[in-house]
């Protein structure tokens, strides 16, 4: 499609050889106009489906429009789900309208937030009633499914 702000904001690595690092531009994104490879991209960007493609959103809030990207992560064996708010229009991470959006997420208390803006100072938040060993054990799993993501993708 039009939107390709994944193509920046997410690295892809193919058969274990990097091709993109986060917020750089994919070689093979024509912006606007989407994948000059599409027919034969990586298995990593096959799979991918942000927040704004899995769910009914406002068509304002397309990730290219909106300024973020978010997408969600099951973590095997936490209730928690990880909240992945990637910024691909600089400044956008740290908008009202965005930490609005990022305290409702965490006032639900079924989301740890990692918030991922450009200058790739990222931010965790918590549920308020999770204490400080629970935080590490999720960061730990995160970590854990971070790499078998990575794994995964680079053998594709």
């Amino acid at each position: 499609g039009e939107c390709s702000a994944c193509c920046f904001t997410h690295s892809v690595a193919r058969a274990a050889v990097p091709v993109t690092k986060m917020f750089e531009w994919c070689s093979h994104c024509s912006q606007g106009a989407g994948c000059l490879i599409y027919e034969s991209r990586p298995k990593s960007c096959q799979s991918y489906r942000c927040f704004w493609l899995s769910y009914p959103l406002k068509d304002e809030m397309r990730p290219d429009r909106w300024g973020i990207i978010i997408d969600v992560w099951k973590i095997p064996n936490e209730t928690l789900k990880l909240l992945n708010v990637w910024e691909c229009i600089e400044g956008r991470y740290k908008a009202s309208d965005i930490q609005e959006m990022i305290e409702g997420f965490i006032a639900l208390g079924n989301y740890v937030i990692a918030g991922r803006p450009m200058n790739r100072e990222q931010d965790l938040r918590f549920p308020a009633d999770m204490n400080e060993a629970d935080q590490h054990r999720f960061v730990n799993a995160a970590v854990q499914e971070l790499e078998s993501r990575q794994d995964a993708a680079a053998a594709g």
